[in-house]
């Protein structure tokens, strides 16, 4: 096994959240790594009956193409076409794979996609006494400025929220993985702000 895999579950009456980490235990290809991550976090899910509600996967620029690819072949018939939150990174010292993190859920219901603008970008799962709804892969990368960039972003969070009647005073959390963000850091509290007020 060049893989460490972590499983937890919280469990209520209405669903039961799944909360996988898989990061390699040696340096081997990143096609090896990849290949066996995704692999183990299928058998899972499947194991659970449980669908991916999120999913953030950590490595750098130059390995996503193929980690995507193997992913998606993988996944074959559980994915659903929304891409996990890619987030590069450095090389650490078992590879350019640092690991992959899901969210996921085991209930009497499946999420569906969520789109905007064409691209499925999301899901939303509506489960007795609550809903979850997760975003990922947001960005405006044509714009040079990073204000501009978070703008747009939060801007297509907001438009997906509405989408289902919601808006950000329902959001409990965000995660959001900014460029240099020390440099700019109150601008984009102030871009922020705009959304939850």
């Amino acid at each position: 096994m060049t893989v460490n895999l972590d499983t937890r579950s919280i469990e209520s009456s209405a669903a039961t959240e799944i909360y996988i980490s898989a990061v390699p235990t040696e340096n081997v290809p990143p096609q090896e790594q990849a290949k066996e991550i995704f692999s183990r976090i299928r058998d899972t899910l499947r194991s659970k009956k449980a669908c991916i509600l999120h999913e953030r996967v950590f490595a750098t620029q130059s390995a996503m193409e193929i980690v995507s690819e193997i992913r998606s072949k993988t996944y074959s018939d559980i994915d659903d076409g929304v891409a996990p939150g890619f987030l590069a990174g450095v090389e650490g010292m078992l590879g350019p794979i640092a690991g992959v993190q899901v969210h996921a859920i085991s209930s009497d219901s499946s999420p569906e996609v969520i789109n905007l603008e064409g691209t499925a970008c999301g899901r939303i799962l509506h489960v007795p006494g609550r809903t979850y709804l997760t975003l990922s892969q947001l960005s405006a990368t044509h714009l040079a400025q990073p204000t501009k960039q978070a703008r747009a972003m939060l801007e297509k969070a907001e438009s997906a929220l509405k989408q289902f009647g919601a808006d950000f005073l329902a959001v409990p959390r965000t995660w959001m993985w900014l460029g240099d963000i020390l440099s700019w850091y109150g601008d984009f509290n102030r871009v922020r702000n705009d959304f939850f007020t």
